[in-house]
């Protein structure tokens, strides 16, 4: 047993070396069986880290160098962090993980004992990978618009609203095409609410033509009120709040109900005068659903018919929207 003690250093002297001749040679998976082994003893050798951490980028095996690479790089006292924190850096470029690369660079980029030399690098590390990130982004909502078109062409509303929602998640630059789908009349009027959402958060300034519910109207999109700030809607839930006293649930179930009406309608919304009506016609359905009294019987024409449209326009919400 001494023997082995005292050959120990010589026998991890040939490992090493052995190890680095396959790197060298390029058999990176016999290379890295020896790694493995040295490690067991030397967990904190750096020059066996940095073997093995080549081993497995040259195998393919990123996943596991990135979490080597995490494990190393959380110990921020380790005299060579930066050495490790680089090829973790490249190891996420690598891999396309530009996201995270970028958020793990802003940290760094804000640390205080960033050597300047590094910090250049990062900093031009992070704009490659923001242009990186664009270009997907750019190519994904291309092919978001392009399945769009399609499934207003197959008349496919379930397809349609995840293209949207998928759109929404990466388009930075407005993709004109979207402009003429607000004018087919076939294209289900939610679809419609909100490509014209997405245009006003583009700022979009232009006359564009809408089609909805048989009318054609003109509007520019950044002019457009948010719904819950049209005078119409505060009108109606100023009407409507005393019931959120006695009955919290039928009141919140009113307001969803509100705004999906008006939801579906954007940007036909109500006339202000008409306020009184439409509150009507929801504590209306109100008292049917919940069998509360809320003394809002009533056999006015107008309420009726705005009743109904509230029922039919919950229908058209919830048919592509599933709440």
């Amino acid at each position: 047993m001494d023997e082995n003690i005292i050959m120990f250093p010589r026998w991890e002297s040939n490992l090493k070396e052995e190890s680095f001749y396959h790197i060298q040679e390029k058999q990176y998976e016999e290379a890295l069986e020896k790694l493995n082994k040295l490690l067991q003893f030397s967990k904190n050798d750096h020059e066996i880290l940095i073997g093995k951490l080549m081993c497995l980028m040259e195998l393919y095996r990123y996943q596991e160098a990135e979490e080597l690479c995490e494990e190393i790089i959380s110990d921020k006292n380790n005299k060579h962090y930066y050495h490790y924190l680089h090829m973790y850096f490249t190891i996420l470029f690598q891999t396309n993980k530009y996201e995270l690369l970028m958020e793990r660079l802003e940290d760094e980029l804000h640390s205080k004992g960033l050597p300047e030399l590094l910090r250049e690098q990062f900093l031009q590390l992070y704009n490659m990978s923001k242009t990186m990130v664009t270009e997907i982004d750019d190519k994904k909502s291309s092919m978001y618009v392009d399945e769009l078109l399609a499934a207003i062409q197959q008349s496919n509303y379930d397809k349609q609203w995840q293209s949207i929602m998928n759109l929404q998640t990466v388009m930075k630059e407005l993709d004109e095409r979207i402009i003429p789908v607000l004018n087919e009349a076939e294209v289900h009027p939610v679809i419609k609410t909100e490509l014209l959402f997405i245009l006003a958060n583009h700022n979009y300034s232009k006359m564009v033509n809408v089609h909805k519910f048989g009318q054609e109207l003109q509007v520019i999109p950044i002019n457009l009120s948010k719904i819950q700030t049209h005078p119409t809607y505060v009108a109606v839930i100023n009407i409507i709040k005393d019931v959120e006293q006695s009955n919290p649930t039928l009141y919140n179930f009113l307001e969803r109900l509100l705004y999906r009406y008006l939801y579906v309608l954007f940007p036909i919304i109500p006339p202000f005068d008409n306020a009184g009506d439409i509150a009507r016609s929801l504590l209306r359905i109100g008292d049917e659903l919940f069998q509360q009294t809320t003394n809002a019987l009533s056999n006015h024409a107008k309420v009726d018919q705005y009743l109904n449209d509230i029922l039919n326009c919950e229908q058209l919400y919830l048919s592509i929207i599933h709440e």
